[in-house]
């Protein structure tokens, strides 16, 4: 059977591709957050301490909660895609095969029986 929605499929791969990316970036960005977050001073002079660490901790909890639903949300309009694609093809091939199972059956030609070689008669019974 030949496979079908080609674009279709381009799609679903590029949307599988992309999240895996954002996933790659959320990553970055959380190992960021947790190496850069406590140096930064946000300019009021304040000293690093427990408020910038529970402040980065809670970051941490943001990027990876949106990041991850995000993930997920774009990884599952690749798969959805994909789903749509194959239950179109099971769907035609059990419509191909209901169809030859409730097709009446058609007459078969017999072929003809095999001419059967008739060996000459003895000499004897030659005509002379």
């Amino acid at each position: 059977m030949e496979k079908k929605h080609t674009v279709l499929r381009i799609i679903a791969t590029l949307y599988k591709i992309v999240a895996v990316i954002f996933l790659i970036v959320t990553v970055l960005g959380v190992v960021f957050t947790l190496i850069a977050q406590p140096r930064i001073d946000f300019g009021l002079g304040l000293p690093s301490g427990p408020l910038v660490l529970a402040f980065t901790i809670v970051m941490v909890i943001f990027e990876l909660l949106f990041g991850g639903l995000i993930f997920l949300g774009i990884y599952a309009v690749g798969d959805l895609i994909s789903l749509l694609i194959n239950i179109e093809e099971n769907t035609r091939f059990t419509a191909l095969l209901m169809r030859d199972r409730m097709a009446p059956p058609q007459p078969v030609a017999q072929p003809m029986p095999p001419v059967m070689q008739v060996p000459p008669p003895p000499p004897s019974y030659q005509q002379q």
